[in-house]
């Protein structure tokens, strides 16, 4: 298999002849392509639940409650396939996912309204929404595990709210 290159994030993976294709459009034209970049976000999902294993970033949510968010192996995974196939790799350098608990500690809660919370099918209900202070138009989504004592996790990034 050929090695990805990273340009700026994950750009030339993402470019084949000068044209830049998002995930779907390289699946569809280069599936090659895309198997390697589907290859690729496995390898770093599982660095990730190595490194950050047992850290936790602290946050603040309604009436400056602090609380700890955590990063699971399933979650980190989650994360990776929205960054790398979602959103085609236009946010984060490999090395950024891999320290994603320092981007984090920086983002910025946003209010949340309540009404929009939902439970998932995995017993998790979605609570907070934190926009990245150093990227524009990037939100984490936090989800408190009610199955797993309350703990809080990183579960899903998006570039629109």
């Amino acid at each position: 298999m050929r090695k990805l290159h990273r340009i700026k994030g994950f750009v030339r993976a993402y470019t084949v002849k000068g044209v830049r294709y998002s995930y779907g459009e390289l699946a569809i034209k280069f599936p090659n392509r895309a198997k390697q970049i589907r290859d690729k976000t496995r390898e770093i999902a599982k660095e990730m639940t190595v490194i950050l294993v047992g850290k936790t970033v602290v946050q603040t949510i309604d009436n400056n409650k602090l609380i700890m968010i955590g990063f699971s192996s399933k979650n980190n995974k989650e994360f990776v396939r929205q960054a790398m196939l979602t959103l085609s790799g236009k946010y984060f350098t490999r090395k950024e996912m891999l320290g994603i608990n320092r981007i984090l500690s920086k983002a910025v809660y946003v209010p949340t309204s309540h009404l929009n919370k939902h439970k998932g099918e995995d017993d998790k209900t979605l609570w907070f929404t934190y926009k990245d202070s150093t990227r524009s138009g990037i939100w984490f989504k936090v989800k408190r595990d009610m199955s797993g004592g309350g703990r809080y996790y990183l579960y899903s990034l998006s570039d629109r709210i």
